[in-house]
Order: structure tokens, then C-alpha cells, then sequence
């Protein structure tokens, strides 16, 4: 099949999605993967120009940065290249898993991007000098809607792990809803989010969780963000939530 074959397939199943959620806010269409195959989204580890699966790391900064700035008034932009290269629990482009890097950063910290900037592979060595920030305690969230917004109003994001679905690529905007035979039979892969928030589509009721991605900032709506179900464990992504304290 080749590229405009590829688009087309995705643009027709995008309509198809359009129609299906026509009472929903969840709106699909063109995106950066509208002329990928599912092969090929997976494959790429979910990264649209660097053929990098590191989205567990980016999850994990995302959490760490956040955090600190929540706690300590300062934004720092952290390092998800020193995850990759330094932290061997963990398989670099290959994925890895949110806890375990948290741990790596309790244990050694971690250095700003400018020092350590992204470059999308693991490299043969770990330049580890020089770190900034760290964190105090890094906990598993009791896996239930109440305790993740409990978590969210005192302390921060959460991070959380779905069962990514061949529809995902496709989201422009609203309440992403899966259904439980999509998150069960359309499985891309495992990708790593933050939780950064919640609230409710007024015109429609849906409840929904504010996520950021890692996929661009072209990506979704607000410059890379999402709205994902609340509240129905949507493709596992109230499962394993944790939270962290930086």
C-alpha cells in the first residue's frame, strides 16, 4: 500500500469515527500520522520524526518538572536524554517504565536538558554530571478515579501507562472515549501520559482527564494536550497511576 493509499485508509476511518461518536464531543481527522500505517505508528515507538520509544521518559520528566516547579516556584526544563543513556533498568528507545525511572532519579537526580540535550538514541556513554533536581518520594496512586483527583489537587500531576489504540493517531479534539473492544483488539502498543488535570465537556456531560502528550505540540489540541475518559478506567489508564513529590 503505498503513502496516499496509507492516508486515505486512515481518512476514511476517520470519518467512520466521526460518525460514530456524532452525539460525542470526540472529533477525528488529518493528523502528523494520518499517511502512517498502524505498522509503522508502532513501530516508530509512537514518535512521529525520531523513531524513538521514549515516551516513559518524557512521561517521567514531565511529572519530576512539574512537580518541582509546583513546590519550589521555579520551571525547570529537565533531561530525558540522561534517562535513555543512564538509566540501564530501563531499555533507552525500547521503552522502559515510569517507577523505575522515578527511581533512578531519586537515587542519582537528574541534569537540565540544556546540559544534556535530547538526541533520540542511546549513546555509548553516560555523561552524568552535574545534576539539578531530584525528588523526595515517588508513590503508586490507589487506582481509582477520587484518589487520582485527590492526587491532583494536592500535589500534582500523575503519571499514568494506556493501551495506546490504532484510533488514537487520528484524535483532533474533544473526549477521546475507547470502548472496551477497541482496548482490548486495537492495541498499538503501551505509552506512557500525564495526567495534568480534569473536568467535564458541558455539552455532552463527558468526563474527562486533562493529558499531555509527547507527541508534538502539532499533536491533539492546546499544543500537544488531549482529553482522555474519566472515570471508566478507558483502556487501563486508571490502573497504575503515580504521583510524585520533587
Amino acid at each position: 500500500m503505498n503513502r496516499f493509499e496509507i492516508y486515505l485508509k486512515n481518512t476514511n476511518a476517520a470519518d467512520r469515527l466521526n460518525e460514530r461518536n456524532a452525539q460525542l464531543s470526540a472529533r477525528f481527522g488529518d493528523t502528523i500520522f494520518s499517511d502512517w500505517s498502524d505498522d509503522e505508528f508502532k513501530e516508530a515507538g509512537f514518535d512521529r520524526f525520531l523513531k524513538c520509544g521514549s515516551c516513559w521518559a518524557f512521561a517521567t520528566v514531565a511529572t519530576v518538572e512539574t512537580s518541582y516547579a509546583i513546590n519550589n516556584r521555579e520551571l525547570r526544563s529537565l533531561s530525558e536524554q540522561q534517562l535513555l543513556d543512564c538509566d540501564l533498568v530501563d531499555n533507552a528507545c525500547n521503552g522502559g517504565h515510569v517507577d523505575t525511572a522515578l527511581q533512578y532519579i531519586y537515587d542519582n537526580g537528574l541534569m537540565t536538558e540544556y546540559d544534556y540535550p535530547y538526541v533520540a538514541h542511546r549513546q555509548d556513554t553516560c555523561y552524568l554530571h552535574g545534576a539539578t533536581t531530584t525528588i523526595k518520594s515517588a508513590v503508586f496512586v490507589h487506582p481509582d478515579e477520587t484518589s487520582i483527583i485527590d492526587w491532583l489537587l494536592h500535589f500534582g500531576p500523575v503519571n499514568v501507562v494506556i493501551n495506546a489504540t490504532a484510533d488514537i493517531k487520528q484524535y483532533k479534539g474533544g473526549v477521546y472515549t475507547p470502548d472496551q473492544w477497541e482496548c482490548e483488539n486495537k492495541i498499538i502498543g503501551l505509552h506512557a501520559l500525564n495526567i495534568m488535570g480534569y473536568g467535564t465537556w458541558n455539552e455532552t456531560n463527558e468526563k474527562y482527564w486533562i493529558i499531555k502528550n509527547s507527541w508534538g505540540q502539532s499533536y491533539g489540541i492546546q499544543q500537544g494536550y488531549m482529553y482522555f475518559a474519566r472515570g471508566i478506567n478507558a483502556c487501563g489508564i486508571e490502573d497504575q497511576p503515580m504521583g510524585v513529590i520533587a
